[in-house]
């Protein structure tokens, strides 16, 4: 057995929030009271949580591109006080602002009724006249490096360059959150735009765009139709003057993909992830699945809602390989490459069955132990969690798993890959959640066992005390 010590951070636990398809520059400003590039001065956010404080960013204004007067050179930004859609900003770091509201509350006098004034920074004296705006999770405001086409397409607008569309693409499968490449465009489909101008029809192209341009701005019904897929919802769009409007329309095909998974020995394999991988125009596979279905006790699978279209089906095409699933990529009916799988030509709501994948022999794993300490080295108990990604593959999946009464998580991981191990310790108490993170450290493949020390960079908070105690 060998140790490893190190030191790593693990990204913060995301809000609980759901925005909508990420917009393009061309509908965020338009609907943007206040649009700036500024950089964050500093925050008054007391990690009390985000439903139960009043916070505030003060924020230099860097470059205002609407809404600001020109004396305005400090605002304040509320993150999303008292809402799930919280969200936090780095200070120091120059973000594009897409902002609400009017900025006529200043930040110290809106308080939550019942409750006390949070204390401010002592440097903020100054500045209680500031106005505050108001920039959530879904703003679209976003760091100063992600903004380069929102800041190219304002500049165009401000030249006069803009021009009124309503564009986007049809899917029969769609993915608001996941991998693009899971989604599966459909071609040949009516997309239909009716509202304060002339009706306007449009087919979808081969990768289900569609596009209308010099549009009257005003309120529209936007939706897409081809049988026998199911219509697309009818969507109440707005198209402002010289902006856009960009939206996904989401059809559908109810096909089934049915089967059954079996090991080398021929026995039923359970609780195995069997996934649907969409073949490109070019022959190619998609990065990522676009379905998947699990077996049961006898091994059986069916994947449902199957987009039409051109489709491989096995285990571990697109995911890593996990002490559950220790089966190298496996495509239907048991190949392993992708030259010798078997393509399913499925049809819109068809019932594909037969679908019968034998998986090779498990590939070997190994046991790594995850010693998780506070910053000063002491064990890091009640709270501790750690996970391992395979840095070769999708690190978007992992393997991961708490401690079980101490600060030890045992962790089941494959020999051969190598892996970006990361811990962390949360805990829920009656009055915010507490949440401690640490950098990544390399585990190289091999065979032997494992053990890992790892800090997390802070050292035991007294409300941590109290949990443990």
């Amino acid at each position: 057995m060998r140790c490893i010590t190190g030191f790593f951070f693990l990204a913060p636990l995301l809000a609980a929030c759901s925005c909508s398809d990420a917009l393009p520059a061309c509908e965020l400003f338009p609907a943007a009271s206040v649009v700036f590039v500024g950089t964050v001065l500093d925050g008054n956010d007391d990690g009390s949580g985000r439903f139960v404080q009043r916070t505030a960013y003060l924020v230099r204004v860097d470059e205002s591109l609407r809404g600001l007067a020109p004396d305005q050179k400090e605002v304040f930004i509320d993150p999303g006080s008292y809402t799930s859609c919280y969200t936090h900003y780095a200070i120091g770091q120059t973000y594009l602002f897409y902002a609400g509201g009017m900025g006529n509350f200043v930040a110290t006098t809106v308080i939550r009724e019942g409750e006390q004034p949070k204390r401010l920074p002592p440097a903020w004296e100054t500045k209680k006249d500031l106005k505050i705006y108001h920039a959530a999770q879904c703003s679209g405001s976003k760091p100063i490096a992600n903004a380069t086409e929102d800041l190219a397409w304002i500049r165009r607008a401000a030249r006069g360059e803009a021009s009124n569309r309503v564009y986007g693409a049809v899917y029969q499968h769609y993915e608001s959150y996941g991998p693009k490449s899971a989604s599966v465009p459909l071609a040949g489909a009516k997309v239909r735009l009716q509202g304060a101008g002339p009706s306007a029809e449009a087919t979808s192209g081969p990768d289900g765009e569609y596009d209308f341009g010099g549009v009257t701005s005003g309120r529209y019904h936007l939706w897409a139709e081809l049988p026998p897929w199911e219509g697309s919802y009818r969507q109440e769009v707005e198209l402002r003057p010289g902006g856009c409007v960009e939206r996904a329309l989401r059809m559908q095909s109810h096909g089934v993909v049915r089967g059954t998974v079996r090991k080398a020995d021929g026995a039923a394999a359970a609780n195995v992830s069997v996934e649907l991988v969409r073949v490109l125009r070019d022959g190619a596979l998609a990065e990522d699945y676009s379905l998947w279905a699990e077996t049961n006790a006898q091994g059986q699978f069916a994947i449902r809602d199957a987009p039409a279209g051109a489709f491989v089906a096995g285990v571990n095409l697109r995911s890593p390989m996990t002490a559950a699933q220790p089966w190298r990529p496996t495509y239907f009916p048991g190949a392993s490459e992708q030259s010798e799988a078997k393509v399913l030509e499925l049809q819109p709501n068809q019932e594909t069955a037969n679908v019968h994948i034998r998986l090779p022999p498990p590939r070997p794993t190994r046991a790594v132990q995850v010693r998780v300490f506070w910053a000063d080295g002491t064990p890091a108990l009640g709270g501790a969690r750690a996970r391992a990604a395979a840095k070769t593959l999708n690190r978007r999946l992992g393997d991961g798993n708490q401690a079980k009464g101490g600060h030890i998580v045992e962790l089941r991981l494959m020999q051969e890959y190598e892996y970006a191990v990361s811990a962390d310790w949360y805990r829920m108490t009656p009055k915010k959640s507490l949440h401690f993170d640490s950098d990544e450290v390399t585990l190289p493949p091999g065979a032997e066992s494992a053990v890992i020390d790892i800090r997390v960079k802070a050292n035991r908070p007294e409300e941590a005390a109290r949990v443990q105690r």
